[in-house]
């Protein structure tokens, strides 16, 4: 190689330098945008909540709880028997129709199940009837796939 060349191959060289450092900024500038993005995202999913916590509180309506869940891998309770004749009412009155709810988050892989639409809308923290109408679109909801068993639970 004659000189000339060597002297082509390193300009060419260093220009590939200068690409490479310009598109690892960039990429890192695109990195911090999608940050920004998501974090945006989750502050108006929480502005939305707010937003429906004092439309309630406007029209007087409760505020549903938070459902706590169980640790999946505690060792499971005895049920005790039902004493409770409000509980037996409403069971004969829902017919022992009650579906299982299966969840599963798209993003990260958790899978959630509930006794009941009841419990899986209070999870959600909507109502039962727009959970109904997400199940009937059958569409993700804040990232998770809501699907309804195959059986009815007793």
């Amino acid at each position: 190689m004659t000189r000339e060349d060597l002297e082509r191959l390193l300009d060419d060289i260093q220009q590939n330098t200068s690409r490479i450092a310009k598109n690892k900024l960039l990429l890192d500038e695109l990195e911090k945008n999608a940050k920004e993005l998501r974090a945006m995202i989750e502050a108006d999913s929480y502005g939305v909540t707010l937003m429906r916590e004092r439309i309630l509180d406007a029209l007087g309506e409760p505020k549903e709880e938070p459902v706590e869940e169980p640790d999946p891998n505690a060792d499971p309770e005895e049920v005790p028997p039902v004493t409770d004749m409000e509980e037996v009412k409403n069971v004969v009155k829902s017919g022992g129709k009650s579906k299982r709810i299966f969840m599963r988050n798209m993003e990260t892989g958790v899978e959630k199940e509930f006794p009941s639409k009841t419990r899986a809308a209070q999870f959600l923290d909507i109502t039962q009837q727009y959970l109904a109408m997400i199940l009937k679109e059958d569409r993700i909801f804040k990232g998770w796939k809501i699907t309804v068993a195959d059986s009815p639970t007793a």
